[in-house]
């Protein structure tokens, strides 16, 4: 969605990494120029292979991960912009000295504001949003509990699945 959404945004070029091919697979195709898989290359390698010595402009934190959010401080030139779209799960252990050497500005998203699905909509509306391609998998409304078990089973190769409360859905 994120890789959509910064085409559609007017991004120039878009570096998806990720640890499932599968998910790199599903960026590439929603318009992702590079994609990388960081358990084969370093982060900071494919940052200065895709976008040169500068590196990038923003760089989006989804993974929600010390790991993750370390390799975007570690690999952002000075002065950058660092937007952190995950949900931690616990307490996150973040090198604040890092941030404040490299003057990088870290910023947060705010989930559901009337603005920002107005615009997403918008987008999905002008055709620059291509939600059928998110959709693993639909059940319908009983069968929400088998949703979540075959989430679980299936983690490495799911994106959106949708529980269905229309009937005739």
């Amino acid at each position: 969605m994120l890789v959509q959404t910064l085409k559609a945004l007017g991004a120039a070029q878009v570096l998806a990494t990720d640890i499932s091919d599968y998910r790199l697979d599903l960026a590439r195709e929603c318009g992702a120029d590079y994609v990388v898989n960081t358990r084969e290359i370093d982060f900071g390698a494919a940052m200065t292979e895709a976008f040169g010595p500068d590196k990038a402009d923003v760089i989006y934190e989804c993974a929600g991960t010390d790991i993750t959010m370390d390799q975007a401080i570690q690999n952002s030139r000075k002065g950058s912009l660092i937007v952190l779209v995950a949900v931690f799960g616990k307490k996150a252990t973040v090198d604040l000295a890092v941030l404040n050497d490299h003057e990088l500005t870290l910023d947060t998203s705010m989930m559901y504001r009337h603005e920002d699905w107005i615009d997403a909509i918008n987008m999905v509306n002008a055709g620059k949003i291509q939600l059928a391609k998110l959709q693993t998998r639909h059940f319908a409304f009983e069968d929400y509990l088998d949703a979540y078990q075959w989430i679980d089973a299936n983690r490495e190769q799911v994106m959106k699945v949708l529980i269905d409360v229309d009937p005739e859905a």
